[in-house]
């Protein structure tokens, strides 16, 4: 898990220089919505998806075997359950809930760890947003790609608030290779102090890259549902105005 650095100052000042402003960074995350943004489709249900779902309800069954049969069926479904949990997180049973919670990890494979992390992403919580944000950025350089071409299968607010985290990882992956060079410099020149002082700063930068992506996120999010909103309270136009 990403931890929260002391950063040196020069870092800050250079983070502030180039417009990343990270605004209440120690702000808990405070819910503007309490469920994800409903979202018709026409795709069929995923065989899977169903699954989870009818586990998911018998986990809030009365009947603490039918619970506990549920609970143990939805573990051995594994990884691949992972991005069907995601609706599930809201649950208005506190038990379901909490081990929906326990369940919602961040997947070792790659390909679910992407889908689950949109999932919560284009959700429209902020604690989800945040969570989904820290899921691909623990690995950015593996999971830039996936989530790039995720990201082309989007379109409208997913795809809005989608985008920028896909361009703070990609800018991380150009800093990562920057990083790689004048690390490859300064210790064929044998300044290893340097070298590792710039590998500390360069490895705290990542944290604020999530930051910065988890508020551009949220925000575009929360802009994007009130100029839906707005919308939808306009008066419907007629033909005599």
């Amino acid at each position: 898990m990403l931890q929260r650095p002391t950063a040196p100052l020069v870092l800050i000042v250079a983070l502030l220089g180039s417009g990343l402003w990270l605004r209440g960074a120690d702000e808990p995350a405070k819910s503007t919505t309490s469920q994800p943004t409903s979202r018709a489709t026409t795709q069929p249900i995923d065989p899977l998806q169903k699954r989870v779902d009818i586990l998911v309800h018998e986990m809030g069954a009365p009947d603490f075997k039918r619970r506990e049969r549920a609970w143990k069926l939805l573990q051995q479904l594994g990884e691949p359950a992972i991005p069907w949990l995601v609706p599930h997180f809201s649950n208005a049973n506190p038990e379901v809930r909490q081990r929906v919670g326990v369940l919602l990890r961040r997947p070792d494979d790659a390909e679910i760890r992407v889908q689950a992390a949109v999932a919560l992403i284009i959700s429209g919580n902020p604690a989800w947003i945040e969570k989904g944000v820290y899921m691909v950025f623990e690995d950015p350089i593996a999971d830039y790609p996936l989530l790039a071409e995720r990201l082309k299968m989007l379109t409208g607010i997913d795809r809005a608030v989608l985008e920028p985290v896909v361009d703070q990882l990609e800018g991380w992956k150009k800093q990562r290779i920057r990083h790689l060079d004048n690390q490859a410099k300064y210790q064929k020149e044998g300044r290893d102090e340097v070298a590792a002082k710039m590998q500390k700063m360069h490895e705290e930068s990542l944290y604020y890259e999530a930051e910065a992506a988890y508020w551009m996120a949220r925000e575009t999010y929360e802009e994007a549902h009130a100029q839906e909103n707005e919308a939808a309270s306009q008066p419907a136009s007629t033909d005599d105005d």
